[in-house]
């Protein structure tokens, strides 16, 4: 039912949208359609071999244009598409403009894109791994809703928001850890990866949105470094009512008890009163120290972050014990 409902949303969105496609000239060039009015890529022609390849520039109508735009729901559904490679001139991609391309394995988001619709990937069945760079700061809506074999994502170093549903029935995904600069996390925003077992927040995060982890039935950690509970948010609204485990059905909200129970919760150490003292922290029995959660393992990985034992974060590696967070993810304490 709740997928069904998500399916009904997203299709009225793709209509609405789907209804203003038509106000422009198409031209075909190469196998490419365009906008003949500012050569925005609307569609192609059936891709041979699954591979497609849109160019830096297009002539159209004897006047050359950049491309820097894929419109709303250019690929909408292409079976035939397998992989694609895209321009560096790229800066924007609208919504929907790849949802529902069951054969897409990979992609690799262009240094230069800066601004991504909605459900952009929602539904790409066999989405494996996915590459942003460093200039995308949100993942917007519904971004990768069922994405169930997605496996890998490397991150924005700048990414800061990630809006409502992003990561839903993303169920092969067992672990994410999110970069440093994250501020919040929406609703239900990884509800339904059924594989999670382990999550890692930055000292930065402030808002949380309720239910974000509803139906994670395996997930087992969740590590905060921000030394102030994050904010529950509903609907834009800081509210004091709902957790992170809490799920919305016919019967109103459930705050799973059983999940709780059996889920640890790591926060810096002179933090741990204040989220056992905040109401749906408060909820998960087991807070400890991040320290405990700290893995022993060496790793040959470039160190990206250094935090002290608190869970602040620092800018270098200083003497004592610190924390250091490795580019593959990895976290351990080191002494100097």
């Amino acid at each position: 039912m709740k997928r069904t409902i998500i399916h009904l949303v997203s299709l009225l969105l793709f209509l609405s949208i789907g209804n203003s496609m038509m106000a422009y000239d198409v031209v075909t060039v190469n196998g490419i359609k365009y906008n003949a009015e500012n050569a925005e890529v609307v569609g192609a022609e059936p891709i041979k071999d699954g591979v497609l390849t849109i160019p830096e520039t297009v002539s159209i109508n004897s006047k050359k244009y950049t491309v820097t735009c894929i419109d709303s729901s250019a690929f909408f559904q292409r079976k035939d598409l397998k992989q694609i490679s895209l321009p560096k001139t790229l800066r924007k991609i609208r919504n929907f403009a790849f949802s529902y391309c069951e054969n897409l394995e990979s992609f690799t988001l262009p240094e230069n894109v800066d601004s991504l619709g909605y459900s952009i990937f929602m539904s790409c069945a066999k989405m494996k791994s996915f590459k942003f760079n460093d200039k995308i700061k949100k993942i917007p809506f519904n971004f990768f809703n069922e994405d169930i074999c997605l496996t890998s994502i490397k991150f924005s170093e700048n990414l800061e928001v990630i809006e409502d549903r992003a990561f839903e029935h993303c169920e092969s995904i067992t672990e994410l850890v999110f970069p440093s600069k994250l501020k919040s996390i929406g609703f239900a925003a990884c509800a339904s990866c059924t594989r999670l077992t382990k999550i890692v927040f930055p000292e930065s995060l402030e808002s949380i949105g309720y239910g974000v982890f509803s139906y994670c039935y395996n997930l087992t950690s969740i590590t905060i470094l921000a030394p102030n509970p994050p904010a529950f948010n509903f609907l834009g609204t800081n509210v004091n009512g709902f957790n992170i485990f809490a799920t919305l059905d016919g019967n109103g909200i459930d705050f799973q008890d059983e999940k709780e129970a059996n889920c640890a919760l790591y926060v810096p150490e002179s933090a741990i009163d204040k989220y056992e003292d905040t109401y749906g922290w408060r909820n998960i029995i087991n807070i400890s120290s991040a320290i405990k959660h700290i893995t022993s393992s060496a790793t040959d990985n470039e160190a990206k972050a250094f935090y002290e034992l608190s869970g602040r974060q620092t800018s270098s590696f200083k003497e004592g014990v610190v924390i250091v967070k490795y580019n593959n993810g990895s976290i351990k304490k080191v002494k100097k």
